[in-house]
């Protein structure tokens, strides 16, 4: 699933129940696969669902020591932290939202490029939908030494 559709399952749960039981478990297995894809280690982050009141579809939120990711209707975000007491971290980065839709596989390459140094989890293979290069955010220009 990608986070476009999280979110779009979210936005059908407001003052629907059914459908935010449904957004609550698609959002929590998507954020435990981005854990395991991400290779971050038991204790080092926690995932939980603020299911809010009728009027809206609740948080979903990924907690990690250096990131924090939050899934609602109203789009997805994460920013860094220090910790899992930090709950305002640095700036928002838009995941799907404000004309922003980022594939799992891209949010992965930048939560690791920002989060991570070369000595954190490992980056995707090639097989997995990385690059030899995936450590670099797409924003790095590509120096010609010719």
């Amino acid at each position: 699933m990608n986070p476009s559709h999280l979110v779009a399952l979210a936005q059908m749960a407001p003052y629907n129940e059914e459908a935010k039981v449904a957004y609550r478990s698609k959002a929590l297995s998507f954020l435990r696969s981005l854990a395991k894809d991400l290779r971050l280690v038991k204790g080092e982050y926690n995932i939980r669902f603020n299911p809010g009141g009728i009027a809206v579809s609740g948080d979903a939120t990924l907690h990690h020591d250096k990131f924090y990711l939050t899934f609602s209707e109203a789009g997805a975000y994460w920013h860094t932290c220090e910790g899992q007491k930090d709950y305002t971290g640095g700036r928002n980065r838009w995941v799907v939202g404000y004309g922003v839709n980022v594939k799992k596989n891209n949010l992965i390459r930048e939560i690791q490029s920002v989060c991570f140094s070369h000595f954190g989890p490992p980056m995707l293979a090639p097989w997995e939908g990385g690059t030899a290069f995936n450590h670099l955010p797409d924003a790095y220009p590509v120096r010609n030494t010719s």
